[in-house]
C-alpha cells in the first residue's frame, strides 16, 4: 500500500508539473501615478485592445498580481485602476513562460473648470448620449438624486475628464470595472433613494502626474520588443491627434518622420538570429507602412516578411487589417494571393480573416465584379461570422441591403437643426439631386471628407444639388460650435436623436460613419453610395449625374422656409 501511495504521489507531482509547463505565469506590480497602490486596480487579458477581458485578476494590497494564462497566441495585457487611464502591453503566449512586468499608470487629466458635469448609471443604461446634468451647489459640489429599487446604485461622471472619458466619481462604497478601461462608482442604497455628491476638491491633483510606465524584466526580450513597437505607434497616434486638434480637425497636412525607425529596424533584422524576434521586427516594419508610409518600405524586406512570417502567425492579430495591404505592396502577386488564401483557411483569429474578406469585398466593388463580390460575401458570412467587422459587412455589402444603387430610398422624416419648424423628408427633397450625409463631429474620416464636400457643394449647388447632413453627435450643441470654426457646412442639417440606436439608423442600416447616399429626389431612387461618394471618386460620381461644366459661383441652395 505504501508503494502504491508513493507511486500515486509521483504521478500527481508529474501531472502538476506538466500542467504548469503548459501555462504562462504573468506577475508583477501595478501602481498609481504616485508610485503607491490604488484603491482598486486590476490586470486583464484581452484579445484586442477594444475587446472585453478574457481573464481578470485584482491586485493585492501592495499592488502585486499574478495571472496564470492557458491561451496561446498574441494578446494584450490591460492595466486599470481607479482615477487612472488604462495602459496596454502586447504579449506573445506561443511558448509557456514566466513573464514579469512592472507598471505605473497615468492619472486622469481633469478639466480645469467644472462647468457641465453629468451623470450616467443604472438608471439610463450608462448611455453617454443621455447623461443627466448634475445640480451645482454653492460650495462647488454637484448633486444628483434618484429613486432606487435596488440595494446599490452604480454610476459614472461625465464632463470631469479632459478627453471625454466617463469616469468614477468621488463618492463610492465600492467600484466595478466597466469593461472599457474605466470604473463605475457603486453606492449602497438604504432608503429607496440615492443622493450622489461629486466633489471636484476630492479629485487627486493631476497637474504633476507623469506618463504611464510599463516595463518587462530583462529576461523577456520578446515582450519588450513587442511593447517598444506599440509605444512607437502610440507616439505616431499622439502626434496625429495633436495635429488634428491644432489644425481644426484637418489632417491634410499631417506628416510623421519615420526615418529613424526605417533605418534602425532593417539593421536589427539583418543581425537578429532569433527567429521569433526577427519576425516581430519585420511585423513592426510593415506596421510603419500601414500608417501611410508604404512607399518608403524596402520591397525586399516586404518580400522577406511574407516568407518569414507565416500567414497563420498570431502576429497578424496585432494589425488585423494589415495583411491585405502588405500583399498588395509585394511584387509577387501570385504568391500574395496564395498567402491570403492560406490565412483565410487557417488563421485562428476570425478578425484577421474578416479584414481580408472585407478588403476583398472592397476590391470587388471597385472593380464592378458583382460575381466576385457575391462569392466573397457569402464566404465571409460562413467563415468569419463571429467577427465584429462582419456585422458592418452585412450592411455595407449585403446584396439585399436597403441602401444600394438602383433601389428606392426608404422613407424618412426629420426636423431641421437650423429651422425647427421645417421637416426634411423624401417629399421635401423632391426635385433635387441630394446627398444624405451621415456624420459626426467626433468622426475623423467624416472630417477628412470636409474639403471635398465644400468644394463640390460650391461647384454644384445651383445645379439642383443639395446636401443634408445627419449628425450622430451626442448633443446638438457641438454641431454649431464645429461649424463656427474651419468648416461652416453651408447646407442643410439635422440632428439624429439616439445616433446609431435611432430608428433612422436602423432604417438606413447605419453601423458606421461616414455613410453617404446620393439620391434622385424625382424618382426617389438611390444613385450611388459609400466609396463612390468619397475622396476623388466623389466628383467623378457627381459629374456623371450633374454634368461637367458648372458655374462655381452659383445661386442659392434649397429653400427651407
Amino acid at each position: 500500500m505504501k508503494k502504491i501511495i508513493i507511486v500515486l504521489s509521483a504521478l500527481m507531482l508529474f501531472a502538476a508539473q506538466s500542467h504548469a509547463q503548459k501555462s504562462t505565469v504573468i506577475s508583477g506590480t501595478l501602481l498609481g501615478a504616485d508610485g503607491k497602490p490604488m484603491v482598486k486596480s486590476e490586470v486583464h487579458l484581452q484579445k484586442t485592445q477594444s475587446s472585453k477581458p478574457l481573464q481578470t485578476v485584482q491586485t493585492k494590497g501592495d499592488g502585486r498580481f499574478e495571472l496564470t494564462v492557458q491561451e496561446k497566441g498574441v494578446y494584450y495585457l490591460s492595466f486599470t485602476g481607479i482615477n487612472h487611464y488604462q495602459s496596454f502591453a502586447p504579449v506573445s503566449l506561443e511558448v509557456p513562460a514566466e513573464i514579469k512586468v512592472e507598471v505605473r499608470l497615468k492619472q486622469y487629466a481633469y478639466v480645469k473648470n467644472f462647468d457641465d458635469v453629468g451623470i450616467i448609471g443604472d438608471f439610463n443604461d450608462f448611455n453617454m448620449r443621455k447623461a443627466v446634468p448634475m445640480t451645482r451647489q454653492d460650495d462647488g459640489t454637484f448633486v444628483f438624486e434618484h429613486d432606487c429599487e435596488g440595494k446599490t446604485f452604480a454610476y459614472q461622471i461625465m464632463g470631469a475628464e479632459s478627453v471625454g472619458h466617463s469616469v468614477n466619481g468621488t463618492q463610492a462604497d465600492s467600484y466595478e470595472y466597466d469593461n472599457g478601461g474605466d470604473y463605475r462608482s457603486v453606492v449602497n442604497v438604504a432608503s429607496g433613494k440615492v443622493k450622489v455628491v461629486f466633489d471636484p476638491k476630492k479629485l487627486p491633483n493631476s497637474e504633476e502626474a507623469g506618463e504611464a510606465v510599463v516595463q518587462f524584466d530583462a529576461a523577456n526580450v520578446l515582450q519588450a520588443q513587442l511593447l517598444a513597437g506599440m509605444q512607437k505607434r502610440n507616439q505616431y497616434r499622439s502626434s496625429r491627434r495633436a495635429y488634428y486638434t491644432a489644425h481644426g480637425q484637418d489632417l491634410s497636412g499631417f506628416t510623421y518622420d519615420w526615418s529613424e525607425a526605417l533605418t534602425a529596424i532593417p539593421e536589427k533584422i539583418a543581425t537578429e538570429k532569433e527567429r521569433s524576434l526577427r519576425q516581430v521586427l519585420l511585423m513592426q516594419y510593415l506596421q510603419i507602412g500601414g500608417t501611410g508610409a508604404a512607399e518608403e518600405l524596402n520591397k525586399k524586406l516586404v518580400a522577406q516578411a511574407l516568407t518569414d512570417i507565416s500567414p497563420r502567425s498570431p502576429l497578424w492579430s496585432l494589425s488585423p487589417d494589415l495583411m491585405f495591404e502588405v500583399v498588395n505592396w509585394a511584387e509577387d502577386k501570385a504568391n500574395g494571393t496564395e498567402y491570403l488564401e492560406q490565412a483565410l483557411q487557417g488563421h485562428a483569429d476570425s478578425e484577421v480573416r474578416a479584414n481580408i474578406f472585407f478588403a476583398m469585398l472592397n476590391r470587388a466593388e471597385q472593380d464592378g465584379d458583382a460575381e466576385q463580390l457575391q462569392t466573397v460575401y457569402e464566404r465571409m458570412m460562413r467563415e468569419a461570422a463571429d467577427a465584429p467587422l462582419t456585422r458592418y459587412a452585412k450592411t455595407r455589402f449585403n446584396p439585399n441591403r436597403a441602401t444600394q444603387s438602383g433601389k428606392q430610398l426608404p422613407a424618412f422624416s426629420i426636423k431641421s437643426l437650423d429651422h425647427p419648424d421645417v421637416i426634411y423628408s423624401n417629399e421635401k427633397m423632391k426635385g433635387k439631386i441630394y446627398l444624405l450625409d451621415f456624420w459626426a463631429t467626433w468622426c475623423g474620416p467624416c472630417i477628412a471628407e470636409m474639403p471635398g464636400l465644400h468644394e463640390l457643394y460650391k461647384k454644384y449647388k445651383n445645379q439642383n444639388f443639395e446636401i443634408l447632413s445627419l449628425s450622430f453627435d451626442g448633443i446638438p450643441g457641438v454641431i454649431g460650435k464645429f461649424r463656427g470654426k474651419k468648416w461652416n457646412m453651408p447646407w442643410l442639417h439635422a440632428f439624429v436623436e439616439g445616433g446609431f440606436d435611432s430608428d433612422l439608423a436602423q432604417t438606413f442600416q447605419v453601423v458606421g460613419i461616414p455613410k453617404p447616399i446620393l439620391v434622385d429626389g424625382n424618382s426617389n431612387s438611390i444613385l450611388a453610395t459609400e466609396d463612390e461618394l468619397r475622396g476623388e471618386q466623389f466628383e467623378k460620381t457627381l459629374t456623371k449625374f450633374l454634368g461637367k461644366n458648372m458655374d462655381s459661383d452659383g445661386g442659392d441652395s434649397v429653400t427651407t422656409k
